[in-house]
């Protein structure tokens, strides 16, 4: 199974050193994504993307970032690529997880 090890364990959550997908939920008529993250010991981190938030939470008026993001999955071939690989190269992209992504699609 695919997993981001990270950089330097996590401090948010105390030594966790990688996160594997364990959740994703798609709420297309609220414009949201919920991605729940999984480490050592099943210590989770969710990531929201959200229309009209900044990646930060902020208000982000008339922002459309997990619509097209949910258009942009749904067009994809993961063939070459699972979901749980392109999401936490997204996570990473967004800067908000660093690591080296390894393991391999079940």
């Amino acid at each position: 199974m695919e997993q981001i090890d990270l950089d330097a364990p996590d401090q948010t959550r105390t030594g966790t050193g990688f996160y594997r997908v364990s959740l994703i939920t798609y709420d297309v008529d609220s414009g949201r994504i919920i991605i729940v993250l999984r480490g050592d010991e099943g210590l989770e981190r969710t990531f929201v993307y959200a229309d009209g938030e900044a990646l930060d939470g902020r208000p982000e008026p008339g922002g459309t970032r997990a619509t097209d993001l949910m258009r942009a999955i749904n067009k994809m071939d993961f063939r070459t690529k699972s979901q749980h690989r392109r999401i936490i190269e997204r996570l990473v992209a967004d800067g908000r997880l660093e690591g080296i992504i390894s393991g391999t699609s079940d």
